[in-house]
């Protein structure tokens, strides 16, 4: 019986997915497909999207549990349970710099909030050298 109530309760999970599809910020533009094969494709896009978004939250939200840090959520509230979609509004606001010195260019990141640093610091060393951090 408990199974069957843990199976209930894990709906909310995918649930959630769905949800996500929904979302208008999901969509870049309308979408024409007239072939089974290109549904089918676009489809599997989505579902890996999906599958990142949720491995991303899912990353983020145990790794600021376990090193007891918050970061702003929904509502400008401090939370360690912050949603990927909330994550990634944050990253909006980075803007590139670049310069041109004796031919070379120069990139340098402004608007780098202190939030921003520590998803950067849970997502790892690959991440942080991304962003020149």
């Amino acid at each position: 019986m408990l199974s069957l109530l843990d199976r209930y309760k894990s709906q909310e999970k995918i649930e959630s997915g769905f949800r996500l599809l929904k979302d208008p910020s999901f969509f870049a533009n309308p979408i024409y497909l007239h072939t089974p094969h290109r549904i089918e494709s676009l489809l599997m896009l989505k579902t890996v999207c999906i599958m990142i978004y949720c491995a991303v939250q899912h990353e983020i939200r145990t790794q600021l549990q376990r090193s007891g840090s918050q970061i702003r959520g929904h509502c400008n509230k401090l939370t360690n349970k912050s949603t990927a979609k909330y994550i990634f509004k944050l990253f909006r606001n980075i803007s590139v710099i670049q310069t041109r010195v004796n031919k070379a260019i120069k990139q340098q990141l402004t608007k780098l909030a202190e939030e921003v640093n520590l998803v950067l610091k849970i997502l790892g060393e690959d991440c942080l050298a991304m962003y020149q951090v």
